[in-house]
């Protein structure tokens, strides 16, 4: 499942904002504009599914910098859509065992409230609305009365501290309907839903595909170069610093090898070998083989670029981290060549086909490679709040285009503002 929407208010810098996402979106903007803030959104959600609300929010700085200093006496709300892909052919959870989820919608809304004194915050409301059409499965051995096609909808609504909890399906279906009166989940006062037992079981492929299934990158080459652990996490680490202990997985594998360098050889024509080395009893590092006319040179980690280094992790991320769906990078460009920045852009375009990517720029040969339709262009409007626009929709904009002007051009001249 991919994110549709989402739509903030008193979030950061942002007072009340929209964005209807594609599969490949790229978020430019001036310094401070608010690109960041935008994808903080998914790091709070992520962090309230993985640490808890009270947690997440001091991960974000308190509600002194979750919340816009402006606006101050308004609640703060986040609300998430998404929808599911024909081709997500997605397995329902225990509930419909029986059935296959045809066409799935979720939508997760959070209204966030604090005290004058302190960081005490209070949860005023919060629900998970959902929607879908199950399809019974041919091969099942159905009960009678379930039938071949079944429309669902329910809501879980959490109301200071209390769950109240709607069902209702298309044809009736009383089995179903007594399953959740007989499963109201327990709650805690000013705990989020998204950390409740009942609900994690009621949708957890649903609600995985954006607080479980997030990755973020702001690749740290000075880190990434490092030995690693032997202990290390599974997944690529955020920063990257974890490379090594990634590669010795994938290069285990002859088939991942060979296309990790193919992916490797399409961007750098020079390298013909990675290698993991023991650099401590517990730690490894890795090299990279570079071959130039007749002679060839192993580099260790430490002795590669940051451009190379940035290289090797995106391509771990892209299409070596099977369980994600959702990608996030921060100034992916930043240590690149031009020539590679349009390479770049190329593969995360080519792979949002089946992970949707937000990354954020304000490089101009990342912007020149990227199509209208996939850039959110962010700014600061005359109140200072940080507001959201689709190049795409300004008549000013195509009218340019039409005459010749590249998106590059029209970005500097801050021609997306016109019109």
């Amino acid at each position: 499942m991919k994110i549709s929407e989402i739509h903030i208010q008193n979030f950061k810098s942002f007072e009340d904002a929209t964005l209807k996402l594609k599969d490949f979106n790229v978020i430019v903007g001036p310094n401070a504009s608010g690109k960041s803030n935008l994808l903080s959104v998914f790091t709070f959600i992520t962090q309230i599914a993985d640490d808890g609300l009270e947690n997440a929010i001091y991960m974000q700085g308190g509600k002194k910098y979750l919340r816009n200093l402006f606006l101050s006496d308004e609640p703060c709300i986040i609300e998430i859509s998404q929808d599911s892909e024909p081709e997500d052919n997605l397995k329902s959870n225990i509930m419909f065992r029986h059935y296959t989820a045809d066409k799935v919608s979720i939508k997760y809304q959070m209204k966030l409230d604090f005290y004058k004194k302190g960081n005490q915050y209070k949860l005023p409301e919060e629900k998970i609305e959902f929607s879908g059409t199950f399809l019974l499965d041919p091969e099942a051995k159905s009960r009678n009365d379930e039938p071949p096609q079944l429309n669902v909808t329910y809501e879980v609504i959490s109301k200071g501290g209390k769950i109240h909890q709607y069902f209702e399906s298309n044809p009736v279906s009383s089995r179903f309907a007594r399953y959740y009166e007989e499963n109201l989940p327990s709650h805690k006062k000013g705990e989020s839903i998204l950390n409740n037992p009942y609900i994690q079981v009621m949708f957890p492929i649903y609600l995985s595909s954006f607080v479980g299934e997030v990755d973020f990158y702001n690749i740290d080459p000075k880190t990434a170069r490092k030995g690693v652990s032997l202990s290390g996490k599974a997944k690529l680490a955020s920063n990257g610093e974890n490379i090594a202990l990634r590669l010795k997985e994938i290069l285990k594998s002859q088939k991942n090898k060979t296309r990790f360098m193919r992916l490797l050889k399409d961007i750098l024509p020079f390298s013909t070998n990675l290698t993991i080395r023991e650099l401590t009893y517990d730690s490894y590092i890795f090299h990279l083989e570079e071959s130039l006319l007749k002679s060839s040179i192993d580099l260790p980690s430490s002795f590669l670029s940051d451009g190379t280094i940035d290289l090797i992790a995106y391509i771990i991320a892209l299409y070596f981290e099977k369980s994600s769906r959702i990608l996030i990078f921060e100034e992916p460009e930043r240590n690149l060549h031009p020539a590679l920045i349009s390479k770049l852009v190329t593969m995360m375009r080519e792979v949002s086909k089946k992970k949707q990517i937000l990354a954020t720029t304000h490089n101009i040969q990342f912007i020149t490679h990227t199509y209208l339709e996939d850039l959110v262009f962010v700014y600061r409007n005359d109140k200072g709040f940080s507001t959201l626009i689709r190049p795409e929709n300004s008549e000013t904009v195509k009218y340019f285009l039409n005459e010749q002007f590249g998106v590059d051009e029209l970005f500097l001249n801050n021609f997306f503002l016109v019109g």
